[in-house]
């Protein structure tokens, strides 16, 4: 096991091809390597556990009484309920208690959560956990009973707040049973930090084949709900989707009101990258445009480059909502080596500005320039300088090795090798380029010798 885990982790063992991986969620996490090796289902996993406030919905519905043997849990709850106002500091006690209990979850659910997230009943796995970070966190809870003027039926009205640096979030707890409710809030809470989960309706997918559900996602939605609520159709048929493209083509029907957090990120890619605007029309079923920033023409996605249908969900969901998670399968699809550059430049400005990314990819562009941002930023600052003004750069443009996690997805005999790659100020070594980069340098060389 990985000792000195600055980043939540999680393990599995025999998952599809995979024959083991154990994966630290940092900022920024790459999966690179051969087709066909389960980096996708391996992304379409982690989504789903960070997205965890569905498995403890779950685990609520089905609450017993053998949860009340988590003695810190219970202390917690119990000094929650009988002061008016509390505040403590969650100690590892407590975490580690949550860890468990969510890790039993696992344990016992592992293979109807793979059933929930494919769609599909084949899919197996032995084992499934997570591991929480080696570091201090800073986690204070504070309760206010607002009302509780009904002992007798043990109705409360709780006003519950949590800080973890930056990020405070206040919800209010009614009705009875006010112990079992309390319990999976902070539970919930409590996982959620040490996840890095920012909740189901936070994190993002955005999948391979992105182009196709953008250019048809109405059509899509409408068969869904025709499927679902219309009774007079004879044969209903489900669709066959997994849990990440769902959630995408569901999200992507939602978009509707401008958000100015990521305007400046936003405002690079468009003027850098797609050179125009992604925008929503005010339709019943927002259209989604493109505008060039040398045009006045307008098209729809249906009569748009493959560079602009690719971008544009990521756009759209930067500029119509504010996701903290993003997961993205292939970013590079359609785009030229310079235009990898630039994007991959965007999502080191995301990182830089609190959000965490995660990518499945096969560009050495990618994986190119994030060796580049590390040593500019290992460098002394008179050499960081110099090159950061001949290239243009900025200070959210460079990036610590710290921040960056990245494995290695090797496929042998239809079993899949999982490697961390290890890090240093000059970047990452990967073999999975460097050696058909060698290969086909080499078949060159010899083309142009031997042959007229």
């Amino acid at each position: 096991m990985l000792k000195d885990r600055k980043y939540p982790t999680l393990y599995v063992k025999n998952f599809a091809k995979i024959k083991e991986a154990e994966i630290e969620l940092a900022p920024f996490t790459l999966f690179i390597g051969d087709n066909n090796s389960g980096k996708s289902y391996l992304a379409s996993l982690i989504w789903y556990i960070q997205s965890s406030n569905l498995l403890i919905f779950d685990m609520y519905r089905q609450y017993k009484n053998e949860y009340k043997e988590y003695k810190f849990l219970n202390d917690l709850c119990n000094k929650i309920i009988n002061n008016e106002k509390f505040e403590i500091k969650i100690d590892n006690n407590v975490i580690d208690e949550c860890i468990e209990l969510f890790n039993i979850m696992l344990k016992n659910r592992k293979n109807k959560i793979l059933e929930e997230l494919f769609n599909f009943k084949n899919i197996k796995i032995s084992k499934l956990m997570v591991y929480k970070a080696d570091i201090d966190y800073n986690i204070k809870i504070n309760s206010n009973i607002l009302e509780n003027e009904s002992k007798k039926n043990k109705l409360f009205n709780i006003k519950f707040k949590y800080s973890y640096g930056r990020r405070q979030i206040i919800s209010e707890i009614r009705g009875n049973d006010i112990k079992k409710r309390i319990f999976f809030t902070l539970f919930e809470v409590i996982i959620d930090i040490i996840l890095f989960s920012t909740r189901y309706f936070n994190k993002l997918f955005l999948p391979v084949a992105r182009t196709g559900f953008l250019l048809l996602k109405d059509i899509v939605m409408d068969k869904a709900f025709d499927t679902l609520f219309n009774d007079k159709l004879e044969k209903k048929e489900n669709i066959k989707l997994t849990k990440p493209l769902e959630n995408f083509i569901r999200k992507l029907s939602m978009l509707r009101s401008e958000d100015e957090k990521n305007n400046n990120i936003i405002n690079f890619i468009e003027n850098d990258i797609i050179k125009g605007k992604i925008y929503l029309d005010n339709m019943p079923s927002p259209q989604v445009h493109y505008k060039s920033n040398n045009s006045d023409m307008d098209f729809q996605m249906h009569v748009s480059s493959a560079v602009i249908t690719e971008l544009a969900p990521l756009i759209l969901f930067l500029k119509y909502d504010n996701y903290k998670d993003i997961i993205m399968e292939e970013p590079e699809i359609s785009l030229h080596p310079y235009l990898q550059q630039q994007l991959t430049r965007a999502f080191i400005k995301l990182v830089n500005s609190g959000k965490n990314i995660l990518i499945t990819t096969h560009s050495d562009t990618i994986v190119q320039h994030i060796n580049n941002m590390i040593k500019l930023n290992a460098n002394e600052k008179k050499i960081q300088k110099k090159l950061m003004e001949k290239y243009k750069y900025d200070e959210d443009d460079i990036i610590s090795e710290d921040k960056i996690r990245m494995y290695q997805f090797d496929a042998k005999e239809n079993r899949t090798e999982v490697k961390a790659l290890e890090s240093s100020k000059y970047g990452f070594e990967a073999p999975t380029f460097n050696e058909i980069l060698i290969k086909i340098s080499k078949e060159i060389q010899e083309f142009q010798e031997e042959l007229d």
